[in-house]
Order: structure tokens, then C-alpha cells, then sequence
């Protein structure tokens, strides 16, 4: 029995919740990402499972973006504890004033990325901030179409494959259901940043407590990737050059559907779209503003614009043009991150060499990057000071 090629399997866990049988189990590969495992002996072949995969389909509901906007929360705090404008809380807000859970995805003990349930802004901060690993949807999907079934009002916000996994699950579009896809830079592997965060407590000889994927009191265009520990310790770098972060956002450690990813493109799957607004266009905004956070946010139809109108007065917008927003965005291009190449000789690599043998080659920066970065403009000397600090730093951390 195959669901899809397994190149294509985007891990959304659907076809283990979606068979009545129990003859799917999700498990960990050797590269760290989930994947079904099938029993043959209690498998019938119904194809719900085939059916339900959103590798085997890629249709979306919307036609075009309705309105797209650069904006912002208004509430500076909410704001601030958010990884770029704080639009998901603003969404989440108006869902619980109207009695509706949300969904979403939170790191559970072990750091492992779970999607999880709230019922207020208490419970909500669980599900804020970027988490770059592979998001388990194991059990959740029942969960939300009994909400749905009962007549609550439920915000899923996952990546657009996720949401695709998610009507296909439930087969139909309830009222009082809404989606927020997010513009997404491909999952990074699971069993790989767990490997790291095992090399950095023998490291840093304590048990991580805290992970923080783009922590931004430097600006949310200068994101850092903050990893605390319970003996009070810290490591702290630049995300582009941080473990795991320098290899994710070079995209050598994302899962293999990610690459070319069929869902990196417009229409969108959700009512919304949210992610980092990348433009450079930022009229009327002072530093300040840049540096507390900018969100991209796309209408993607009239359900969508229709709650935008009412939460219109706790954001600011300005209206940006969709194309222009396009431009600046590959992932809404359908535009490939690496060559297959370059991904599978990573994932070669991590499956024969030691963790610090990864880190020392993938997850450090080369005299080469920091020479183009001194020469592309985008950095003046003061931030290539930074950088250079940065890989100081990292040696002595290796070392």
C-alpha cells in the first residue's frame, strides 16, 4: 500500500487519523521527520488514507488574494512577545471573544513541536512564536472536527499543506471554521535539532529549558535563536548563523517536500495567510516600528475579509500591493530552496557522521558568506563586527 511517493509526503499525520483500522502509526525516519508506518495485515485498501493525503492533491478553495497589507498589532506587548507583528494574537483574541478555541503549534517537554488547543490568551502563549521543526497533527484532527461538529468557532493556523490535510479531513468547509496558513520556510528535522540540543546540554553540561527560535530585542529583521538551560547558562546567536538555525535557513535540513514545494505559491489554502513582511517598502514606518515586528497578511476570500473588517481597529495596515508582497516572497513563487543534491548530501552526511561533524560543517558560517554579506550592502560594518563575534563565539562553543 502507497499513499504517496515518499518524496512528496508532507508528514501532516492525516491518513493516521483519518483510518478507522489502526493500521497507520506515525514514525520518525532516519533523517528525523515523521512519516506512516502501514500494517499491511490490517490495512483493507479504502484509500481514505490516499484520499486524505495532501500530496495527492493540490486544489485550492480561494481564487485570488482579495487584499493584502503589512500590519501590525496594536497592542505594543502583544506585540513585542510575537515573532514578527502579532497578528495571530489579534486573531486569536477576537476567536476566544466569541467563545472559539484556537489551534496551533507549541513545543512540548521533550521540544518536540506538537499542535496543540487553546481556550484563552493564557493558554495561547504556548502557541506563539516561529517554531522551524516538523509540527505532529497526531490525534488533533478529530479533536477539531468535534468542535466543529458542536457548533464552536476554531482558528487552525498551520502550514498551507496542514491546512489542505485539514478540509481534506473533514471534508467540508464548516462555517464557523477558520484557516490561516503561514507563508513557510520548509520543517526542519526533528531528530536533527534534538540531536543538537543534546550536544548542547553536554555542552553547556545542563538541561535545556527554553528554546526561543527568533527572539528579536535586537529587531525582528536581526532574529536570534535564544536556548536556555536550567543551570541558568545561555546560548544566544545570530539565527542565521546559530546551530540548527544556519543549517534550516540554508535549507539543508528540511524535509524533502519542502524543496519544491507544491504549496509555495498563490492562491493560498487558508482564509488567511500570515508571515514575516520581507518588503522593502516600509512607507510612514519609523525604526522603531521595523524593528518591533511586520507581519505579511493576506485575504484570501470574503469569510476572511469579513473578520478582518472587525478586528481592523486593533491593528495597524497599510495596504500593500499583492504582487509586490509576491515579489519579495519565493515561498508564495513556488520557487525551490535548494537542489535535491545539496538536501540529501546533509541528510547523507547526518546519518554517518557524528552531531559535532554536522554542526562544525553545516551550522557555522564560511569566510565566504561573511565576504558576500560585507559586499551585498546588506550589512554595514558594525553588524560584520557582529558577525564576526558571532563565529567567535560559535568555535568556542564547538570546541
Amino acid at each position: 500500500m502507497v499513499i504517496a511517493r515518499s518524496s512528496y509526503c508532507t508528514g501532516c499525520c492525516a491518513c493516521g487519523d483519518v483510518c478507522r483500522f489502526g493500521a497507520i502509526t506515525m514514525v520518525y525516519d532516519d533523517e528525523g521527520f515523521l512519516v506512516p508506518g502501514i500494517n499491511t495485515s490490517k490495512c483493507v485498501k479504502c484509500n481514505q488514507c490516499v484520499n486524505v493525503c495532501p500530496a495527492n492533491s493540490f486544489t485550492s478553495k480561494n481564487d485570488n488574494i482579495i487584499s493584502s497589507y503589512a500590519c501590525w498589532s496594536n497592542d505594543t506587548e502583544s506585540r513585542i512577545s510575537s515573532s514578527s507583528g502579532g497578528i495571530f494574537s489579534v486573531l486569536a483574541s477576537w476567536i476566544f471573544q466569541n467563545n472559539g478555541v484556537v489551534y496551533g503549534a507549541a513545543f512540548d517537554e521533550s521540544f518536540h513541536v506538537k499542535h496543540g488547543r487553546a481556550e484563552n490568551m493564557n493558554e495561547l502563549e504556548l502557541l506563539k512564536k516561529s517554531k522551524y521543526i516538523q509540527s505532529e497533527m497526531i490525534s488533533v484532527y478529530p479533536m477539531i472536527k468535534k468542535d466543529c461538529e458542536q457548533g464552536k468557532l476554531v482558528l487552525f493556523v498551520g502550514t498551507p499543506c496542514q491546512v489542505s490535510a485539514l478540509y481534506n479531513y473533514l471534508g467540508y468547509d464548516y462555517e464557523k471554521l477558520y484557516t490561516c496558513d503561514l507563508i513557510c520556510h520548509g520543517v526542519g528535522s526533528t531528530g536533527y535539532f534534538v540531536d543538537c540540543l543534546g550536544y548542547l546540554q553536554k555542552n553547556f553540561k545542563s538541561k535545556v529549558t527554553e528554546v526561543v527560535f527568533r527572539e528579536k530585542s535586537k529587531g525582528y529583521n536581526k532574529p536570534h535563536l535564544i536556548i536556555r538551560f536550567e543551570n541558568g547558562r545561555m546560548y544566544k546567536q545570530f539565527l542565521y548563523y546559530s546551530i540548527f538555525g544556519h543549517s534550516f535557513t540554508k535549507s539543508f535540513s528540511v524535509r524533502k517536500s519542502c524543496i519544491e514545494c507544491k504549496y509555495a505559491t498563490v492562491p493560498r489554502f487558508g482564509n488567511f495567510t500570515l508571515g514575516d513582511y520581507s518588503g522593502k517598502v516600509y512607507v510612514n514606518f519609523n525604526f522603531n516600528e521595523i524593528k518591533r515586528g511586520i507581519s505579511t497578511l493576506l485575504i484570501n476570500n470574503m469569510k476572511a475579509q469579513l473578520v478582518f473588517e472587525e478586528i481592523s481597529d486593533k491593528i495597524f495596515a497599510k495596504k500593500v500591493d499583492v504582487d509586490y508582497i509576491i515579489t519579495t516572497s519565493n515561498r508564495l513563487k513556488g520557487i525551490s530552496l535548494k537542489t535535491l543534491e545539496e538536501r540529501d548530501e546533509f541528510f547523507a552526511e547526518y546519518k554517518s557522521l557524528d552531531v559535532k561533524e554536522i554542526i562544525q560543517k553545516y551550522d557555522m558560517p564560511s569566510r565566504e558568506e561573511i565576504r558576500n554579506f560585507k559586499y551585498s550592502g546588506k550589512w554595514n560594518g558594525s553588524v560584520l563586527q557582529l558577525i564576526h563575534k558571532i563565529v567567535y563565539r560559535v568555535k568556542r562553543h564547538i570546541s
